[in-house]
């Protein structure tokens, strides 16, 4: 009888034994299929952020030149306008839904005629905001329309 007891927790044992094993075999696999599609994740951001540096880059470059010949008459504005379909077409692929949204807002508003210049400039530091969250900048508090037009205007407090 002692051995029938003795044979019976032996085998209770060695099944829960098995069951954990199992149990943490599982929860492992678990895990490490979390952590790849994290990985993977993270991956695809990172490949985005880096698809959309060039053109994002592109928009601060044509916005800084754009501005620092306003007043040339002989301004290429057919290259002008390549630059920013080429830009739209990256934008439509690749951007987010805001920087989208913004983007067209902006180029409305750029094709009529504002009386308010400042708010179109506004609008423009807007789609840079959201063109630096892509790329993977939060909005920092401390840093606001002002900072960023600051670097392409001079006397922009002026205005």
């Amino acid at each position: 009888m002692n051995t029938d007891v003795t044979l019976v927790v032996t085998i209770i044992v060695a099944v829960i034994a098995a069951l954990s094993a199992i149990a943490g075999n599982v929860y492992t696999a678990r895990k490490n299929v979390q952590i790849k599609q994290l990985e993977l994740k993270h991956k695809e951001i990172m490949d985005l952020r880096e698809k959309m540096n060039e053109p994002y880059s592109l928009f601060v470059k044509l916005v800084t030149f754009i501005l620092r010949n306003a007043d040339n008459q002989n301004l290429d504005l057919e290259g002008i306008t390549e630059k920013i379909d080429e830009l739209s077409n990256t934008i439509i692929i690749s951007g987010s839904n805001k920087a989208l949204s913004l983007w067209s807002k902006y180029r409305l508003n750029t094709g009529t005629r504002q009386e308010n210049p400042k708010k179109l400039l506004n609008e423009m530091a807007d789609v840079m905001f959201a063109m630096r969250k892509d790329l993977g900048f939060e909005k920092d508090s401390d840093i606001g329309h002002r900072d960023i037009l600051t670097l392409f205007i001079n006397d922009y407090d002026e205005m």
